[in-house]
């Protein structure tokens, strides 16, 4: 099992900003299972930039800690970025904004809460028809990322961060939508897009044995398991399995 704790969660300091959108994220310490009382100083990185974003997972009883980390990522890119070079959008029907206060307390991210089926669905398939714009009008056949564009245009194309919270809701009986979401997923690193997600996985079960629901997401972003007690566990993440099994 490979774990780490979330002790530094809310260390934003020495933040370097940059015009390049970060592709590591400190999430927390390293704990050493074997003896709970060594205390260690190495941090736990998510490598987000090698994928097009992180699901973090938890049973309901750990919602508060999942969405918890996912706002504090998503503050840690919005910090460490100039203000116009960054957009972050939040999809949440089943808090209704509640788990995502501190970011919908910034005037720029209000604008972009969705909280309703049909507005969800709408604004991600909003966000598809901004790939294509992006594709034909700045990156053409002279750019292969929006990264790659920044560094060279003057006038830049801003980075999205869209966050899913309690995946699958809204989804179940929104083929289109989760159809939507699988192809940002599949294609938003390119144009600069990072999907934060976190998947309630009672739901997921629940829905997969009664309803036949598939989760189509599955494999095509790295997960977080939030295990309870400032814990997490890495699925699919290279990077954060590699350090783990080296430390321990």
């Amino acid at each position: 099992m490979r774990i780490a704790n979330l002790d530094a969660l809310n260390d934003y300091s020495q933040i370097p900003t940059s015009e390049i959108i970060p592709s590591l994220i400190k999430i927390g310490y390293y704990k050493h299972l074997r003896n709970s009382v060594i205390s260690t100083a190495i941090h736990a990185i998510v490598d987000i930039g090698s994928g097009n974003g992180l699901n973090v997972a938890y049973t309901k009883i750990n919602e508060e800690s999942g969405c918890k980390l996912i706002q504090n990522i998503a503050i840690r890119i919005a910090l460490s970025l100039p203000d116009n070079f960054l957009n972050v959008k939040i999809f949440d029907a089943s808090s209704n904004g509640a788990n995502f206060s501190f970011l919908l307390a910034l005037e720029k991210v209000k604008p972009n809460f969705y909280s309703t089926e049909n507005a969800i669905h709408n604004e991600l398939n909003n966000v598809l028809l901004e790939l294509t714009n992006i594709q034909t009008d700045k990156l053409s056949f002279q750019y292969q990322t929006v990264e790659d564009y920044n560094q060279k245009e003057s006038a830049k194309i801003p980075y999205q961060v869209l966050i899913i919270n309690n995946y699958p809701d809204n989804f179940i009986y929104r083929r289109d939508s989760l159809s939507a979401l699988k192809k940002i997923i599949e294609n938003g690193k390119k144009y600069g897009i990072l999907v934060l997600m976190t998947t309630d996985l009672d739901l997921l079960q629940k829905n997969a044995t009664g309803f036949g629901f598939t989760n189509e997401i599955d494999g095509k972003i790295g997960t977080l398991e939030i295990l309870g007690d400032g814990k997490v566990k890495s699925s699919g993440i290279k990077e954060l399995d590699d350090a783990l099994k080296n430390f321990y």
